[in-house]
Parts: structure tokens; C-alpha cells; sequence
């Protein structure tokens, strides 16, 4: 027998043939792992010159057999092998790491023959795995625009050649402080927006640390900013835009802090700050709210600002409201919830009623992608604690 080969291998299986001997009635075939010294017999009357092996261990190597069977007696037994790829592993060492309120950072080990790595995350209540990549050629990848103090469940799965490992998955959960407590608003210069009649979170982790928020008035008249659920003795100040204090609030203890003002129209600073420097705490969060008074406005700076640009405004009573623009939308939808506190479920319908998008912010402004949609009418219900607060129709261009 001559010509032999070895070819379709796989983790667990390969083909094995040999050039066709003149007069030969059939063929026996054996085969054995490398290491052991007992053959198993595939065949001892094959009648093709071809055979497939299967139910091979991984990353082994077999020696295989042939003899031909003539008339006048059997041939000599050839010999060759081949080696079976490795299993498309499981990857290992899931980690978690740069974990904020709004982002983090997954990392898992590297599996050898992986050509790319599948990831998928949901909240943990949720049912529905969202896919943030099917190709991915590093074995990590960054997180944002997630939901603060919430628990989020992510997989990974690994694809090789010979086909895809099983998924593994692990878990971590935000911090409690929101996209408003930045690593910039250490200074006013850095200090981010925030609307009114809304619950922000943020902390007070390290030593010496101090928040700064920026508010923007319209309106003058008079407002209330309390600063509660406090784990240690923290103060709060409020500045006017040239950074200068105008009031301040820093009773003792844990007991929660309130200034009550009268603004004028312009940018304001709300400043929340330990009473001493070694006063600070990692892992719970404050709650600041700017409560409007007879300052009062419907749209904070940014919407106002936006308004022209054909915006949907639904009012819902002073202070709250929704706000769509641009109506009509081509690409990009943004949703404005002013004094909407909490988690809100946004979803958007089509005229059939069918749902077409479907979100979770704990956001002022949430955008969402309409490129992809048909033209024509579609509506957007927002839902906040289990209730519908504005239903509104958009126009898809």
C-alpha cells in the first residue's frame, strides 16, 4: 500500500486514505493513540481506500494502519499519522475592572487558537442579551452608557476554526453615583449640567474629594437644593458663576443639608464637599436635587437652546416635562426628560403598534438611532414608575 494521507481533521475526527493497490479484494485499517501500544481495528475488509476516523480525543496525535487482502494473501501494514486540532476553549479569568457608575471594563483570559470572541451584556432583571460585538480580536472590551447603581451580566464566547466554545459569564454592578459625578467636576470648570427636580447621585470617595454640579436659570426667582441619604457629615455650598460662595449649608453630623436662594437668571454652582478632608466614603452615595420654586421653567439650557429645532414638547406639570426634537427625525431621535427622577422605560411604535425600539436611561437626554426605520408616523411612550407620562408622535424621514 502506498499513497498514504490524512486530510479533514478536525478536534475529534479526520479522514484517511491511500492509493488503490492492484488486486486487492479489500483493506484492514487500525488505528491507536501515539501513546498506547493497542490498535483498534476501523475495518478489517474496507472496501473504499478511504475512511473516516471520528470520536478522536483533542489535541492528539494517532497513528493509523493499512494492508491490503489479494488472493494470494495480505500485503504489508503501512503506517502514517496525524495530529487532531485543539478544543475551541472556554475562555477563563473573567474580570471586571474601571467600574464607575456609567461604565467598566471586561476582560477575560486569551484562548490559544480563538480567531475572535463573541460578547453580549444585560441587566441582570432583564431578559434580553444586547450583542456589543461578534468579532472581536481582543480580550477586552469598554462598557458606557449604563444605568448607575445596577447589576449588569455579561458573556463571552470564543470561535476557532473547528468551531465555538460554550459561553462563560460573569457579573458586576455600577456604582451608585451618576454620569454627573465626572472625573472632571473637581472644579467648576469641569462640572456638568444637571437638571432640575431631578436625584443626582454621586460620592465622595477619596480624601479631600469635592463635586461640583452646574446649574443654569433662565428664570430668576427662588430655589430649594437639599442634599440627603448622607453616610457621613458632608456640607454643600452654592457659588455664583464667577465662583464666588453666595450661601452655604454644613450642619453637623449625618443630618441632611438645604439652602434655600433667590437666583437670578445665569450659571450657578452646587459644591458638595466633606466637613473635613478625611471625610469621604467609597461606596455610598449622596443625593443632591435642585428643587425649582417660582424659578420654574419647563426646558433647562440645553433644550431651550435646541428648541428651535422643531421640536415635540409635552408638559406635564411645573418643572417635568418631555421634550423630542428634531420631529421630524432622519438619523437621530433626542428624548429630553426634565424632572423626570428615576429609571424610565422609553419605546417606540410604529402605526401598526409593532415596537420598534425599546430603552432604559436614568438620563436627562437619551438619543436613539431612527436611521434604520421606514418612513412614516411612529409614537414614543415614555414610562416612568410604571406609569405612561407622555405618549407623543414623531415623523420619520
Amino acid at each position: 500500500v502506498t499513497g498514504l494521507s490524512s486530510s479533514a481533521i478536525t478536534n475529534n475526527s479526520a479522514t484517511i486514505s491511500w492509493a488503490l493497490v492492484n488486486g486487492a479484494l479489500s483493506y484492514a485499517v487500525d488505528y491507536k493513540l501515539s501513546t498506547t501500544n493497542t490498535w483498534t481495528s476501523l475495518s478489517s475488509s474496507q472496501q473504499t481506500t478511504s475512511a473516516n476516523l471520528s470520536g478522536l480525543l483533542a489535541n492528539s496525535t494517532y497513528n493509523w494502519r493499512v494492508r491490503s487482502t489479494c488472493n494470494a494473501g495480505n500485503g504489508d501494514s503501512i503506517q502514517a499519522s496525524f495530529t487532531t486540532l485543539p478544543n475551541c476553549e472556554t475562555p477563563t479569568r473573567l474580570s471586571t475592572t474601571a467600574i464607575t457608575g456609567t461604565s467598566a471594563t471586561l476582560n477575560w483570559g486569551s484562548v490559544t487558537n480563538a480567531i475572535n470572541y463573541s460578547l453580549e451584556y444585560k441587566l441582570s432583571s432583564s431578559n434580553t442579551w444586547e450583542l456589543f460585538g461578534d468579532k472581536l480580536t481582543t480580550s477586552s472590551a469598554s462598557l458606557t452608557n449604563l444605568l448607575n447603581a445596577s447589576t449588569y451580566n455579561w458573556r463571552v464566547t470564543a470561535t476557532c476554526s473547528i468551531g465555538s466554545s460554550s459561553p462563560v459569564s460573569a457579573s458586576f454592578t455600577t456604582l451608585c453615583q451618576s454620569q454627573y459625578d465626572n472625573s472632571t467636576n473637581g472644579n467648576i470648570s469641569g462640572a456638568a449640567t444637571i437638571p432640575f427636580n431631578t436625584n443626582i447621585n454621586g460620592l465622595i470617595n477619596v480624601s479631600g474629594d469635592m463635586d461640583n454640579y452646574k446649574i443654569v436659570f433662565t428664570k430668576g426667582g427662588t430655589i430649594t437644593i437639599t442634599l440627603t441619604n448622607l453616610i457621613a457629615n458632608y456640607n454643600i455650598k452654592l457659588l455664583n458663576g464667577a465662583g464666588t460662595q453666595v450661601a452655604i449649608s454644613q450642619k453637623s453630623n449625618k443630618s441632611n443639608e438645604s439652602i434655600s436662594y433667590s437666583v437670578t437668571p445665569g450659571t450657578y454652582y452646587a459644591q458638595v464637599y466633606g466637613a473635613s478632608s478625611s471625610i469621604f466614603n467609597a461606596s455610598n452615595c449622596y443625593v443632591l436635587k435642585v428643587a425649582l420654586g417660582t424659578a420654574a421653567k419647563t426646558l433647562d439650557a440645553l433644550t431651550s437652546a435646541r428648541n428651535n429645532a422643531n421640536a415635540e414638547t409635552i408638559e406635564l406639570n411645573p418643572g417635568r416635562s418631555v421634550v423630542l426634537y428634531p420631529n421630524p427625525v432622519k438619523e437621530k431621535l433626542n428624548i429630553q426628560l426634565n424632572g423626570i427622577d428615576g429609571i424610565s422605560d422609553i419605546f417606540v411604535y410604529n402605526a401598526s403598534g409593532e415596537k420598534m425600539i425599546s430603552s432604559k436611561t436614568d438620563k436627562s437626554l437619551t438619543s436613539l438611532d431612527f436611521s434604520m426605520l421606514k418612513v412614516g408616523y411612529y409614537t414614543i411612550k415614555v414610562i416612568n414608575n410604571n406609569k405612561i407620562v407622555s405618549s407623543l408622535k414623531v415623523i420619520k424621514l
